[in-house]
């Protein structure tokens, strides 16, 4: 069940005229707010006018194959982000913050947002529409626990790449390490 605090349960029962996005993706921070926004936790969201959209996935039935989606836009296609390594794995957060009606001010208390979306990031691809003006949208995906229920993929990865993900996972280390000969007797003895 998700809790609510007193704040959301009475925005969303008197359906807040107006609303904003907040988008993490690693240490990519963005908003969909006309100013740069500092939420209770410290953290510093920055209005750079990238964040085009957010889709969360369509429920259609009891198990959804849909993905959730962020849009950034990108026509200088966004070295920021995936020029420091792959955007599989790294950790998506997406929160959708009310501005209070009565003084015009943005609710930056985490505790009075609405958590939309956590998990990993899926994969990304780009958009291009190479018309007179042209446009490039960035469309980050995020992966889905109930996608792909019949189909297994491989990630190929390394221990650089998994302590990124988990700094306490060592399940890698020993694949570096050279391999012996193993005798195995087969049968009764």
């Amino acid at each position: 069940m998700i809790a609510l605090s007193d704040y959301l349960q009475a925005a969303l029962a008197g359906m807040a005229q107006e609303s904003f996005s907040t988008v993490q993706v690693g240490d990519y921070k963005t908003t969909s707010y006309f100013r740069n926004l500092t939420l209770s936790d410290g953290s510093t969201y920055i209005a750079d006018g990238n964040l085009m959209g957010v889709d969360a996935p369509s429920a259609n039935s009891a198990v959804t194959k849909d993905l959730f989606s962020i849009q950034l836009a990108d026509p200088a296609f966004f070295s920021g982000l995936h020029a420091e390594g792959n955007l599989v794995g790294l950790r998506m957060e997406v929160r959708l913050g009310f501005v209070e009606q009565s003084t015009g001010a943005p609710i930056t208390d985490l505790a009075d947002m609405l958590l939309v979306y956590r998990g990993r990031v899926g994969g990304g691809a780009y958009q291009i529409d190479t018309q007179a003006v042209g446009s490039s949208i960035f469309n980050i995906t995020g992966g889905n626990p109930m996608s792909d229920l019949d189909h297994t993929r491989p990630y190929w990865t390394n221990d650089t790449f998994l302590r990124e993900i988990n700094p306490d996972d060592t399940s890698f280390e020993s694949n570096a390490e050279g391999s012996g000969t193993l005798i195995l007797g087969w049968g009764k003895r």
